[in-house]
């Protein structure tokens, strides 16, 4: 590590390997300074639209780069995630709020979905499925890490992170496989 990277004086979401965009923000500008860090891809995380999301992806491929994103984006929503081109979407009980009839428009760690509203064989998530294969997109479960804080939560429950019903994830998993 240089000491310039490893600087306290950087701010996150200010420096080219993780920026904040925000409507004015120059896409294609943007996805150059991530390549230019010699950065192999493109994440996407929260607190964008689904024509940002969209916008990223495309401007990330033009420049020979792949896409990830979480699921959910808050406000965009798996399906609209999906349709924009991105190449992995992560986390698969971030999928639910496909099921939802509302959801927040930005992201905190506090917030879940319904789990108990849905199943994983509704047809939202058949829609989803069959979008994402069509596509090709990659399903990055991370089922481990909703196991792993299920299991923290258990043997103390002021712990724990992400909540996640770990049997509709699972089935989601084996419906993403069909």
């Amino acid at each position: 590590w240089s000491s310039d990277v490893c600087s306290s004086d950087l701010t996150a979401g200010a420096v080219p390997w993780m920026q904040a965009l925000t409507p004015e923000t120059d896409v294609v500008t943007a996805v150059a300074r991530a390549k230019g860090t010699s950065a192999s891809g493109v994440k996407i995380y929260a607190n964008l639209a689904p024509g940002t999301v969209a916008s990223i992806t495309r401007e990330a491929h033009r420049q020979g780069m792949p896409v990830w994103s979480h699921g959910m984006v808050f406000p965009a929503r798996p399906l609209e995630v999906a349709r924009s081109g991105v190449d992995v979407m992560s986390h698969v009980c971030g999928l639910a709020w496909e099921a939802m009839a509302r959801a927040p428009d930005e992201y905190h760690h506090d917030q879940e979905p319904l789990f108990g509203a849905f199943t994983a064989d509704s047809q939202v998530f058949r829609e989803l499925f069959s979008e994402m294969r069509g596509r090709g997109t990659i399903l990055d479960a991370t089922l481990a890490l909703y196991a792993r804080a299920d299991s923290i939560r258990r043997e103390d429950p002021s712990r724990g992170g992400e909540r996640c019903d770990t049997d509709f994830a699972r089935a989601q998993i084996g419906r993403a496989h069909v």
